[in-house]
């Protein structure tokens, strides 16, 4: 991997790029793959894999998706900062998930759940390193000079 200027400079900027808004977006998306997992949300957003359904009993992919989203979120929620790729133990459980090597959906919408709770009492009671908002003025002062930085500009 080649790593620039540039790409440096967004690497240091992820303390400023994390916050509580990003733990919130996480459990937002994990909760939206878990509904469609199960078939509601918008019209016409059912699983499109019926031959996952067929072949495990419940869409694999939208599960490990979901897990893997509900980990992360704990990561960041927890140590504020997303390590990758995940830990061994995370990581293997979601690609347990995602084969099919566990049978019964209910354990794994269990999971999620116990993880989203987790998340939720931290954000709740202050159990996190992590500041309510992202740094924004940081943030826009580095895009406005990545950019002039990548044209020329300055």
């Amino acid at each position: 991997l080649v790593c620039r200027p540039l790409g440096e400079q967004l690497r240091a900027l992820a303390p400023a790029m994390l916050s509580q808004r990003a733990v919130r977006r996480f459990v937002g998306y994990m909760t939206s793959q878990r509904d469609r997992l199960l078939g509601r949300g918008r019209v016409g957003r059912l699983p499109k894999r019926p031959e996952l359904v067929a072949r495990f009993g419940y869409d694999v992919k939208y599960a490990s998706h979901a897990l893997r989203l509900a980990y992360q979120g704990l990561e960041i929620v927890r140590d504020g900062r997303l390590p990758l790729p995940m830990p061994e133990a995370e990581r293997e459980r979601v690609l347990r998930v995602k084969r099919g090597d566990v049978p019964v959906l209910a354990e794994v919408l269990d999971e999620i759940e116990s993880v989203r709770q987790e998340i939720e009492y931290r954000l709740a009671e202050g159990l996190t390193p992590l500041p309510a908002e992202p740094d924004w003025d940081a943030i826009s002062a580095w895009s406005a000079n990545a950019h002039r930085q990548h044209w020329g500009w300055t």
